[in-house]
């Protein structure tokens, strides 16, 4: 019997999970490098912009002039995408929302709410939902 050559198929993906050691951003200036390391490593103590530099010795103006440079963002802004980010993860699990609002840093849910909100406009729980039922969340 002859065989039949099937071609490959390609399959997606369902998710891809980033660990700490493959998520790290080559960074060759040390106050920004030194400052996304913070950022990433403080991220549930819920930090600011000024707890940052109180941990990484820059002058806040260089600061934000070399995160603007180098990642076209502020170190705010990175703040946001991180703290995004540890929501969204925590969002996969079946942790009730008081938790991730304690989680992730935020003083209150309302404030996490709105926050996840303005960022992808959907509410943490609409999101989880979606989530669950397996419909695409991909770039919110």
């Amino acid at each position: 019997k002859k065989r039949s050559i099937r071609k490959p198929e390609l399959i997606e993906p369902v998710e891809v999970q980033v660990r700490i050691s493959s998520d790290i951003l080559a960074v060759s200036d040390p106050g920004v490098a030194a400052a996304i390391r913070y950022i990433r490593d403080n991220i549930r103590n819920g930090i600011n912009v000024k707890t940052l530099l109180r941990a990484v010795p820059v002058n806040r103006r260089k600061l934000e002039r070399d995160f603007r440079r180098i990642l076209g963002r502020s170190p705010q802004d990175e703040i946001h995408r991180f703290r995004l980010q540890l929501i969204k993860r925590l969002l996969t699990t079946d942790m009730t929302m008081r938790s991730i609002d304690v989680a992730a840093g935020f003083s209150s849910a309302q404030y996490l709410a709105t926050f996840f909100q303005s960022a992808t406009g959907y509410t943490p729980r609409a999101f989880r939902k979606r989530l669950k039922s397996g419909l695409d969340i991909n770039g919110i």
